[in-house]
């Protein structure tokens, strides 16, 4: 709940500066990259921990 809450507020602030500073066409483009750029790095979540199973 708490790392969805934070994803859309950074999506949100992403999306108008770089609207401000790119262009408004590129507003939608800069939200995307950002979820890409995070899904790379963090692919369970900001806040996801990986499930570590034992045999």
């Amino acid at each position: 709940m708490l790392g969805s809450g934070l994803g859309g507020l950074l999506i949100g602030i992403t999306e108008n500066l770089a609207g401000g500073y790119i262009g408004s066409g590129m507003k939608e483009v800069a939200g995307f990259a950002m979820i890409i750029v995070v899904l790379m790095i963090r692919p369970f979540g900001i806040f996801g921990q990986r499930d570590i199973e034992r045999v």
